[in-house]
């Protein structure tokens, strides 16, 4: 990678911003992680997803009923977010948004599914992992991109389903959720916060609908971010 290419690629990371601190509360909060199953009967499940500009945060929370995906209620805000985005630390950059919307919803959700990592992060604390012990919610991640690991089987059909390793720990799993012809890329599964890899995975498989990669509420809280950003795109002006 030539210098202006790396340039593009990494960061600036600004003054106020001390890694090795974050770094550190990740490997502290890491260790309230538990991976086991602590989800009575649940009912509710909420998408969480940003957009950004500038220093602003587009956030939207949609939670809908697992049986059926029915949305009963969307959240949305705008919030200022002085950090930038730093492959690792995405989530002190996602959660002063999440912080602003999670107290706002009436159906007090069972489940969270953020468009991030969970245990896929190199310091086991992804974006899902880091809001579900914050928020003491069982917490799922799920992501287009895999930041660490290695796939482990055939991702060749709609439908399958692979292992992800890192150093012998399986993290999760790879799953083609998308029944679109040319869609041949999977997402990735990883649970974050008192929910197993096994739970977290038929909780996704059940969500996805096939029109689109990420589980439904997850689209949803995606698309409602994108329109509120555009919004105020056209109110700025």
């Amino acid at each position: 990678m030539s210098g202006p290419e790396l340039a593009r690629r990494v960061p600036t990371v600004p003054d106020h911003v001390d890694l090795d601190e974050l770094e550190a509360e990740q490997r502290e909060l890491a260790r309230k992680v538990r991976i086991e199953d602590d989800l009575d009967d649940p009912e509710t499940v909420a998408g969480f997803d940003v957009g950004y500009q500038g220093p602003r945060g587009f956030g939207a929370l949609v939670v809908a009923r697992l049986d059926d995906g029915t949305i009963l209620e969307t959240l949305e805000t705008v919030t200022e977010v002085p950090m930038p985005y730093i492959p690792g630390l995405l989530a002190f950059r996602e959660l002063p948004v999440l912080r602003e919307l999670w107290p706002e919803t009436t159906e007090d959700p069972d489940v969270l599914i953020v468009d991030g990592g969970g245990l896929i992060h190199p310091r086991r604390l992804g974006s899902a992992s880091h809001a579900g012990v914050e928020l003491d919610v069982p917490a799922i991640g799920v992501t287009k991109n895999l930041l660490l690991g290695e796939v482990h089987g055939s991702l060749a059909d709609q439908g399958d389903v692979a292992e992800i390793v890192d150093d012998g720990e399986r993290l999760g799993y790879a799953y083609r959720s998308c029944t679109r012809p040319n869609a041949k890329h999977p997402v990735y599964v990883s649970p974050g916060h008192r929910i197993t890899a096994e739970t977290s995975l038929e909780i996704v498989r059940g969500l996805c609908s096939g029109r689109s990669k990420l589980p439904d509420p997850v689209q949803a809280a995606h698309r409602a971010a994108a329109r509120l950003k555009r919004y105020h795109d056209q109110v700025d002006r």
